[in-house]
């Protein structure tokens, strides 16, 4: 299983934890904490050893934001596949849902399912481009 992104809602900017209390706050296990200070995670120092709430928030978040990958534009993310696919067959519908944004369905040319994309209307141009849109009905 790989790494998986960690919520720093639960820790306070404000106070300094203990690892046990890390550990338990954010669900994960003692090792972790340990890999990610020798990733870069700053200590107080000390015994026991502590971390500041800030730099645990801002350390998650930067770890959090580098796992992200914004989706190219032509494509859409199949997720049995994990990757990005151009449409089959260059053949996209689109699903309106006012007031929210619509989306973008089309079938993977891999494994042939179903792949969907969040989409405004007066983007869909830019998002795909070169590709035959169709207006589907809204569900």
């Amino acid at each position: 299983m790989g790494a998986r992104r960690i919520n720093p809602n639960p820790i306070s900017q404000y106070r300094s934890y203990t690892r046990d209390e890390l550990c338990s706050k954010l669900d994960v296990s003692y090792g972790t904490i340990l890999n990610w200070e020798k990733a870069g995670l700053p200590a107080l120092g000390g015994s026991p050893r502590l971390y500041h709430g800030a730099a645990v928030v801002a350390f998650l978040k930067q770890r959090n934001s580098s796992k992200k990958r914004r989706c190219p534009d032509g494509m859409l993310y199949c997720i049995p596949c994990r990757d990005f696919r151009e449409p089959a067959g260059a053949m996209v519908e689109f699903h309106h849902r006012p007031p929210k944004p619509g989306y973008l369905e089309a079938l993977c040319p891999v494994c042939s399912r179903i792949m969907r994309r969040l989409a405004r209307r007066d983007r869909l141009p830019l998002i795909m481009p070169n590709v035959d849109i169709q207006s589907g009905a809204s569900q």
